[in-house]
């Protein structure tokens, strides 16, 4: 995450950006790996915001729920 301009996380009604660009790809019906869900949240322009957890974890790694929280809760720190 080191050197990236954050784009204005919250739109007009108070909503983050980052967590609903998350819950698109989450709410999907296959198993998510963790790579595919940073290459995900890169292309929807959220590219570094994601945990230590998730930046240490094995690309190919199913994202689990517990990891799924962790990252959500993440992203909701990041509101300025």
């Amino acid at each position: 995450m080191n050197n990236i301009q954050y784009q204005e996380m919250l739109d007009a009604d108070g909503q983050n950006l980052a967590v609903r660009s998350f819950l698109l790809m989450y709410s999907c019906d296959r198993v998510i790996s963790i790579s595919d869900m940073r290459n995900h949240m890169e292309m929807s322009g959220w590219g570094g915001m994601w945990p230590e957890v998730v930046s240490a974890a094995r690309d190919k790694q199913d994202l689990t729920k517990a990891c799924a929280q962790v990252w959500i809760r993440y992203l909701f720190s990041l509101e300025v």
